[in-house]
């Protein structure tokens, strides 16, 4: 259908009144086109009852300036392709109203397919855990100043691919993908109010620069494991960024139900020269519970700041070696860190953060030895800190690592180092185990209070002459996991509280 000619804001007569809120001179006035399952895509689109069928169409229709409604209701097999672009004062819009608009890739004869394959090659289907025949994206942005709005996608290779520039989704769901649920590459694109579920290999992912991942929700539920023959939805990253910069996590909250293996992690994508790792990225104010790494930077990722995060992953206490995964058993002893720092990631900074019952909890670690193709892990702090229940609250094995103004507590060890150089100062260490652990401790120890441990220290180490040892007097309920300290403490220049003892430190 050929589009008729639309009025500027230059030939609109110059007696009609333009408020100060209205578009800039030039910029052409939007036309509002509608889409429903009950429509036809020879119709005009201007009307609920002139409504296009199929959303296909409407993304070749849209200009500049046009809000497209779509109407809930499932719209079954689409590959949308969002070519075109608006502008910074009128952008292109799809809305869903009277409900979301569902996009399934899995339609009846391709789930027939699946069936057939399954029965015919069994488990060869799924030892890699990626579909060979979720193809294509159920929605892919690749114009500029674009804005989805209200879709759920589900059953694609990658469910809502956002390219180009400037684009923005909001309140979208894409699920039971064989590779990604929601992935930005190019730059400054936005996931917000967003959720993604038990996608093969990642929820959410992050690529190219200035992108944003805000207040979403990424899980994996072990019910829908194996729901689809042959294709993995057992999720490995609830959100990754790969070699990408100033890729920002705000707000995001993330739980891996026992299966999946990491919750915000930065990584690397391919090898050579191309594989740069990750740069110049902000965690603020997530949440993470129940992976085998909460939150973690490797493959030379740097210049990138945890702050006022939590995570929880109760590993240890719910479940048996026996009842892992398989291909996760001989890793049982490997995995389960809350902040992990490793495999070349350097000037990595962890702030006003906090993490309960991982095997390691705040663990800078170098294991260079493995992995010496990415580099040295150096230069990582934990400041202002908590790790709790843990077998390990605190590991420094990185050159020019500390842990500064730290507690660690109720863990079987306190804390370890092994690597000189480290450093461990105005941290509280109470009622661990064995304060410090290590068959050579070589961690500087200054300025702590060491209280209530069961053992002092098992290796070799030097405690310095300005540690203290008395009670810290928590002002809080320890059970509820309250460690402000008392006005009458000894230790208000100590641990996570000295800069201001009213102060929360992470989420709850």
């Amino acid at each position: 259908m050929k589009r008729k000619a639309r009025p500027t804001m230059t030939s609109i007569a110059c007696a009609v009144f333009v408020s100060s809120t209205c578009l800039r001179v030039g910029v052409v006035l939007g036309e509002t086109y509608y889409v429903s399952i009950e429509g036809n895509d020879g119709s005009a689109g201007t009307s609920p009852k002139q409504a296009w069928r199929t959303i296909s169409h409407a993304a070749n229709m849209a200009r500049a300036g046009d809000l497209v409604r779509i109407r809930g209701g499932d719209y079954g097999w689409e590959k949308v392709l969002i070519a075109g672009s608006g502008t910074p004062e009128a952008p292109v819009r799809f809305e869903a109203y009277d409900g979301d608009v569902r996009l399934d890739g899995l339609t009846r004869e391709l789930r027939a397919e699946l069936e057939e394959k399954w029965k015919a090659e069994g488990q060869e289907l799924s030892k890699r855990g990626v579909s060979l025949d979720l193809k294509g994206h159920g929605v892919e942005i690749a114009g500029s100043h674009v804005k989805l709005r209200g879709f759920t996608v589900s059953g694609y290779g990658m469910g809502i691919l956002v390219r180009g520039q400037h684009n923005t989704i909001e309140l979208c769901a894409a699920a039971l993908c064989s590779w990604n649920a929601i992935m930005l590459a190019g730059s400054d694109n936005e996931a917000r109010y967003c959720t993604a579920y038990n996608s093969g290999m990642n929820n959410f992912a992050c690529g190219g620069q200035d992108n944003t991942v805000a207040d979403s929700w990424s899980y994996c539920d072990p019910r829908l494991i194996g729901i689809i023959p042959g294709v993995d939805t057992g999720t490995d990253y609830l959100y990754s960024a790969s070699n990408a910069k100033r890729i920002r996590f705000v707000r995001c909250r993330g739980d891996g139900r026992l299966h999946a293996g990491h919750g915000i992690s930065f990584t690397v994508g391919g090898s050579g020269p191309e594989a740069a790792g990750c740069e110049d990225c902000l965690v603020t104010d997530c949440e993470m519970y129940n992976c085998w790494e909460l939150f973690a930077v490797r493959h030379k990722g740097h210049k990138i700041v945890f702050q006022n995060c939590y995570g929880e992953s109760r590993l240890l206490d719910t479940m048996e070696v026996n009842d892992w995964p398989k291909w996760r058993q001989p890793s049982a002893n490997w995995y389960s860190h809350g902040f992990y720092l490793y495999t070349g990631a350097h000037d990595i900074l962890v702030k006003n953060c906090r993490v309960r019952g991982t095997r390691v909890g705040l663990d800078a670690d170098d294991e260079g030895q493995r992995w010496k193709e990415w580099g040295v892990t150096r230069n990582i702090t934990f400041e202002n800190c908590i790790a709790t229940d843990c077998v390990f609250g605190i590991q420094l094995n990185a050159p020019d690592s500390k842990a500064i103004n730290c507690l660690s507590a109720l863990n079987r060890y306190g804390a370890r180092g092994f690597e000189k150089g480290t450093i461990l100062r105005n941290c509280i260490l109470y009622q661990n185990g064995t304060a410090f652990d290590g068959d050579v401790f070589k961690a500087a120890i200054s300025r702590c209070n060491i209280w209530a441990n069961e053992t002092m220290l098992r290796g070799k180490g030097t405690i310095g002459g300005d540690c203290i040892f008395v009670d810290p007097q928590f002002a809080g309920r320890i059970d509820y996991d309250d460690w402000r300290l008392k006005e009458t403490s000894p230790c208000k220049n100590m641990g996570p509280y000295a800069d201001d003892p009213k102060a929360s430190i992470g989420m709850r």
